[in-house]
This record gives structure tokens, sequence and C-alpha cells, in this order.
């Protein structure tokens, strides 16, 4: 049994040895796919470290941007007049600013409706002055 079991771990050695499986890979025609990551569903068996690193790699996000904007975002709050806010309240400062960028939160409308109350206070305070 022992005997049987070693020779089939060295048989599926030598059929997937990466380097064979890259030869294979890069010799292969090309074609024109329009999903890449199905095609690596597809052709697993005959590449299958090749499609792991695929799947690894694929699943990554093709842009920073976003992060990118958040770090730039913050050197606008830390600047040389603000090195002393508390790290609690810089990230407050960068919660709050990307909440307004993304249309989570809107200034306009809170101011009016705190001017609807302030003058709505102002006319109260002129009827009882009458």
């Amino acid at each position: 049994m022992k005997a049987k079991i070693l020779a089939r771990k060295q048989q599926d050695a030598s059929v997937n040895d990466p380097r064979q499986e890259l030869k294979a890979y890069l010799n292969s025609p090309l074609e024109e796919v329009d999903d890449v990551v199905a095609w690596w569903g597809h052709h697993v068996g005959h590449y299958p470290t090749l499609a792991r690193m695929a799947r690894d790699y694929l699943a990554i996000q093709g842009s920073a941007t976003a992060s990118e904007q958040a770090f730039s975002s913050g050197s606008l709050t830390a600047t040389k007049r603000r090195n002393r806010l508390a790290p609690a309240t810089f990230e407050a400062l960068q919660i709050l600013k990307s909440a307004y960028r993304n249309g989570h939160i809107g200034a306009a409308e809170e101011v009016t409706e705190r001017m609807i109350s302030y003058f709505d206070t102002l006319e109260s305070d002129d009827d009882g002055d009458a």
C-alpha cells in the first residue's frame, strides 16, 4: 500500500510540475476571451498551479483611487496649524468629510432647518414684544 502511495505521489509530481505547466501555458495558442476569470475556471485542470495564482491576483481591486483620496484628504486635515489634533478627533473629521463627499449627509438641509428654526424664534420674540 505504501509503495502505491509513493508511486502515485511521484506520478502526480511529474504531471503537476509547475515549470512544465508554465511551458505548456506559454506554448499554447492565444485565445480572445471576454471573461478571464471564467477562462481560468475552465482551464484549472490543465494549469492547476497557474489557475490558483490567477484566482489570487484577479481578486485584487484594480484601482487604488479610494485610498489615495483618503490620504490626500488627511493631509488637508492634518496641517501644520492642526498638528495637535487628538487621534479620535482626526478620525471623526475624516469620517465626517467622507460622509459629506459621498452624499451620506448634507450641510445644506441642516443649515436650512436651523435658519428656519432661528427665524421662527425671532418672530416669536417679536410677537411677544408687541
